[in-house]
């Protein structure tokens, strides 16, 4: 017997969003943000798809009382993101300075907002570097509110979602699946909450996926030049849930400013492989890998 509030394609945006608000609420309440003191693990993943280079805040806020958000100066990659119940991206921004929000502004009462701050998460000067900038972040709201959200059907999100994670392998990647109210292609929008909930828009990032490659069951490389991006490139490697395994090197993800290069200044990433390889990030059965790059050239944006 289905028990909870009927999923369809047509509220999947906000029931999706809706469970992961309710997750991030049940740990630090409403109002508050979670930050991370360290570098993430994978049992640390919130999100499906989790980039693992950055550090987190993360929050969910109750609009009836609008809030006011900092973005500290920084020389580092700094976002801060805002995503309404609908899935819809109102703000998204790499600026310093102050930004308040009303569920006017944003269009539904709750308010998904995420700092990412980028680390080199095996160096602990950098991550401690890290912290400061997250006790810089602060919010002020006259009073927290509460988080009340229908019982949705946990066994219809499921299905909807496994039906459009199949449905991926037909895409050309998460082109188009994520941004404000207008500007999304339907399908691809339920693609891409389904397949990387939290996801940015294209002109700030573009993922490219690889899938594990048959002929390459255990070992394969990938070789990259200059890769023509304002921020940076990574690289993490998923299971076949779109989650990241633990391994003992404690390597999620490999990107060109902590990468070991090449005498050429090439960059080579080892998929799988003998455990000390350079650039090694592990693989599993099933595995997947998505590339970020972010702040896209033009070049990489038109497919020139």
């Amino acid at each position: 017997m289905q028990t909870g509030r009927r999923v369809t394609l047509d509220d999947f945006p906000r029931a999706e969003s809706d469970i992961n608000f309710a997750r991030l609420v049940d740990k630090v309440g409403i109002g508050n943000f979670s930050k991370d003191p360290r570098p993430l693990e994978p049992a640390d993943a919130v999100i499906v798809r989790q980039c693992y280079d950055f550090m987190y805040a993360l929050g969910v806020f109750d609009l009836t009382s609008p809030i006011t958000l900092s973005l500290p100066q920084t020389d580092r990659y700094l976002s801060l993101t805002a995503i309404s119940q609908d899935h819809y991206v109102k703000l998204l921004t790499t600026q310093p300075g102050s930004y308040s929000l009303s569920e006017a502004d944003i269009g539904t009462r709750y308010v998904w907002i995420m700092y990412r701050i980028f680390v080199n998460a095996l160096d602990e000067a950098d991550i401690a570097a890290v912290n400061d900038l997250q006790d810089a972040i602060t919010v002020e709201q006259a009073d927290k509110g509460s988080f009340e959200i229908p019982d949705w059907s946990h066994d219809d999100l499921d299905a909807i979602r496994s039906h459009l994670a199949a449905l991926r392998a037909w895409g050309n990647g998460p082109v188009g699946s994520f941004g404000d109210e207008g500007e999304l292609d339907p399908v691809r929008r339920l693609l891409g909450v389904a397949n990387g909930w939290a996801g940015i828009p294209d002109h700030h990032v573009r993922y490219v996926g690889i899938f594990n490659p048959a002929e390459y069951p255990t070992h394969c490389a990938l070789t990259v030049g200059d890769v023509p991006v304002r921020d940076f490139w990574s690289i993490t490697v998923y299971d076949a849930d779109g989650y990241v395994q633990p391994n003992d090197a404690k390597v999620y993800s490999i990107n060109n400013q902590t990468a070991l290069r090449n005498p050429d200044g090439t960059i080579t990433v080892n998929f799988g492989g003998p455990e000390g390889l350079a650039n090694r990030l592990a693989t599993m059965p099933g595995w997947n890998a998505a590339v970020r790059l972010y702040g896209p050239s033009d070049e990489i944006r038109n497919g020139t």
